[in-house]
């Protein structure tokens, strides 16, 4: 028993024209990208610019917190809602509180910083 073998040829996509680049044509091509990009960020900045500006609020944190001890170095901060941090130190520093700093709320308790 013999088999036979059908070869059946695929016509091949023509190649496409090779066409020589002409550096001063890709130079061109560049310069124009760059000052088209430049263009586009300018007018992003522009765009910016002209958005409706946020109002600065200046806020007096004086007598933000104070000391509960003030005898003591390392003292827990009462803050003016009346609740007292859960630290007496900064847990990043191991240093005493900042009475001008915010504290951090964690489960509705006050955490001091540095």
């Amino acid at each position: 028993m013999s088999h036979r073998i059908t070869v059946v040829s695929v016509a091949a996509r023509p190649a496409r024209p090779v066409r020589p680049v002409d550096r001063a044509e890709r130079r061109r091509s560049s310069a124009l990208r760059r000052s088209l990009t430049g263009a586009f960020v300018v007018a992003l900045v522009a765009l910016a610019g002209c958005a409706e500006k946020e109002e600065t609020v200046l806020v007096d944190r004086s007598g933000l917190a104070t000391k509960v001890d003030t005898s003591v170095a390392l003292s827990p901060l009462l803050y003016p809602d009346g609740q007292l941090t859960l630290n007496d130190r900064c847990p990043v520093r191991k240093v005493g509180l900042n009475p001008r700093m915010p504290a951090i709320y964690v489960n509705q308790h006050p955490v001091g910083f540095c």
